[in-house]
């Protein structure tokens, strides 16, 4: 028995872990939402870790993810915090009482403070209706929905959006026309994000429990 739940916590990691080696090198777009630079299938990957795994084994990996980027790979504008806070987005949508001020920070305080900041900033003050984007995560948090992995998909790729957009604010220049010209693109991104990251959850979840019911139905044979 033991065997079969170090598989059913030992393979998501080993297939997670390959596929954001891979992802790494596939660029998906070269234009979308709040970046102008190439999104990669790190950020359909990265938030998916939030869905496998518990909120501990979150803080690991963003943890050690960081140090590694820091220490061998070359450093993100953004410092990898929007995926972060995916992560910590999807993970922080259980049943446990220990993650519901968490869930309440990350998934409801935080999209609304990036909207002040966005909707305040002189530069991007005049594309406010961008921000309004930011509703989405607050919407579903409000309601119960942490066993459905495409909300918890879509809540998450929205924070990480937020957070990394109010970034760009301050690390980029970009005028209030440019802003505005986004917000269509932004829906497709996100809702493509958020349907990859949701499908690839499923085929992990039912993998490893084919397995894990394989093993035992042997096991008991």
């Amino acid at each position: 028995m033991l065997k079969n739940i170090s598989v059913k916590t030992t393979l998501p990691l080993a297939i997670w872990l390959l596929m954001l080696i891979a992802s790494y090198y596939f660029p998906l777009t070269n234009l979308s939402g709040s970046f102008r630079s190439i999104l990669s299938g790190i950020n359909i990957v990265l938030p998916l870790a939030g869905g496998l795994f518990g909120i501990g084994m979150v803080c690991w990996l963003i943890s050690s993810l960081w140090l590694l980027k820091t220490l061998v790979l070359s450093k993100a504008l953004t410092f990898g915090i929007p995926s972060a806070c995916a992560m910590l987005s999807w993970a922080s949508n259980s049943k446990k009482s220990a993650t519901k001020n968490i869930n309440f920070l990350i998934n409801a305080f935080l999209p609304a403070l990036c909207m002040v900041v966005f909707m305040m900033h002189p530069a991007s003050c005049g594309a406010w209706p961008y921000a309004l984007y930011w509703l989405i995560p607050i919407a579903i948090w409000a309601i119960n929905h942490s066993q459905n992995s495409l909300l918890c998909a879509l809540q998450s790729t929205f924070v990480a959006h937020a957070v990394g957009s109010v970034m760009w604010v301050f690390l980029v220049p970009m005028t209030t026309s440019q802003w505005l010209a986004l917000i269509p693109m932004v829906m497709l991104e996100r809702i493509s994000i958020a349907v990859l990251a949701a499908s690839l959850y499923k085929i992990i979840s039912v993998t490893t429990t084919l397995i894990v019911v394989k093993r035992i139905k042997k096991h008991l044979a």
